[in-house]
């Protein structure tokens, strides 16, 4: 046992000896030869067999590397794709040849977005012909009307019940004086 000085063993401690004594003074089958450590050594592999204490912990261990490593990757991917991301901006991006894959020509982020502005779009075969841009601001417009017309509308349902509630009791009210005869 360990000298601990005013503190005394831990728990942990204190049950190690108590096995480590059980094994020493009680061995249930004596076998010349074998010492306490022997048979500590069989038990810790019993123990170790019937738990899969070094294949859980190869597991755990294995876990932990194969996230390790997707977190890197997936760093080293984003690192990697904003600069092609900076590079494209500043840079341009090459138009390739369908044919035998040579650069054409350089185009920029902003031509790119213009062009997808400008596409001419058709909502169907008879349909007015807009660009894309123009199909954007329409539907922002109608959105934004409808928003504000749905709530116009709406507070002038409400003003509309609250004048009819009013002229209908005044009526109710009216015709019950006349029904019971008070004037």
């Amino acid at each position: 046992m360990v000298d601990h000085g005013d503190e005394g063993p831990s728990d942990e401690e204190m049950d190690q000896e108590e096995t480590n004594q059980s094994i020493d003074k009680n061995p249930s089958v004596k076998i010349e030869g074998l010492t306490a450590d022997d048979v500590r050594a069989v038990i810790a592999g019993m123990l170790d067999a019937k738990y899969r204490l070094d294949e859980t912990a190869r597991e755990m261990m294995k876990d932990k590397a194969t996230k390790a490593v997707a977190l890197l990757t997936e760093e080293v991917a984003r690192d990697m794709i904003r600069q092609a991301v900076a590079d494209a901006i500043a840079h341009g991006i090459n138009r390739y040849n369908s044919y035998d894959g040579r650069v054409e020509s350089t185009t920029t982020i902003a031509e790119m977005v213009s062009k997808e502005l400008t596409k001419s779009t058709r909502e169907n075969y008879n349909g007015p012909e807009r660009t894309v841009a123009q199909n954007v601001v329409a539907e922002t417009v109608k959105s934004i009307f409808t928003k504000e017309l749905q709530a116009e509308l709406e507070k002038l349902k409400q003003d509309f019940r609250a004048q009819a509630d009013e002229v209908f009791k005044a009526k109710i009210v009216a015709s019950l004086k006349e029904a019971i005869g008070l004037r």
